[in-house]
């Protein structure tokens, strides 16, 4: 029925401005939304979206006697703009679960004057595919891949992917939620550049008491250089 559907958005915009060098005055703003179209029984398309404009003022250094050599006159905050964008659909038939998601992300920012780091832009567009089995109350156990491609205007930035994951998820004992996953990851650059290394992901939640709750998040993936010269990419 309609009243199971869901949509939530929110915007909010943030303004500093000094009563000197007009030019480090900033406008910061954020939009999401985020929304749920049930399909039939647990089966249902969740999408979101999101903008974040944000202003980085140059270090306290760069108050009193400039940064990198720039008069303070002549200095102005690093603009960035981060977007996204997701699907994700789950169909649930009986022990059988299924989810699909899409996603995009892009980020550019535009640095202060006389910043080491040039401007740049990235984007990142992720395709993944889980498939999951309920063996028992509250614990299902899963195998996901997903496949990412990478474009950016830094030499060499451009790479695609893949990674694979096989783990579990649910309850572990009466007092410990959670989801583990181990798996291998591939990260292939433009010029040759290869890595493949031990992916994982993991979270888990403890409640020893009724008001007291312990979170543990764990996960390895590909990073991004920022805008770095000849830096392609790294793993965390």
């Amino acid at each position: 029925t309609w009243s199971r559907h869901m949509i939530q958005a929110e915007a909010a915009v943030e303004g500093v401005k000094y009563a000197s060098f007009n030019r480090l005055d900033t406008v910061n703003a954020r939009a999401g939304v985020i929304g749920r179209l049930d399909i039939r029984g647990e089966s249902h398309l969740q999408f979101t979206g999101s903008y974040q404009r944000t202003n980085d003022l140059p270090t306290d250094q760069g108050f009193t006697s400039g940064v990198f050599g720039v008069p303070l006159a002549q200095l102005a905050p690093t603009h960035t703009e981060r977007s996204s964008s997701g699907l994700l659909l789950t169909l649930r038939e009986g022990r059988f679960e299924s989810q699909s998601r899409i996603e995009w992300q892009r980020t550019s920012s535009q640095p202060q004057v006389g910043s080491s780091v040039g401007a740049s832009a990235f984007d990142a567009y992720t395709l993944t595919q889980r498939l999951g089995y309920r063996i028992g109350e509250g614990r299902t156990a899963y195998v996901e891949a997903s496949g990412n491609q990478r474009r950016s205007d830094v030499a060499f930035g451009d790479s695609q992917g893949f990674r694979v994951l096989t783990g579990f998820s649910g309850e572990l004992t009466r007092l410990l939620n959670g989801e583990l996953a181990v798996g291998v990851l591939r990260q292939t650059y433009d010029g040759g550049r290869a890595q493949t290394t031990l992916a994982f992901s993991g979270s888990l939640l403890w409640r020893p008491t009724q008001l007291t709750s312990v979170t543990l998040l764990a996960r390895r993936d590909v990073g991004e250089a920022g805008g770095v010269a000849n830096t392609q990419g790294s793993f965390a």
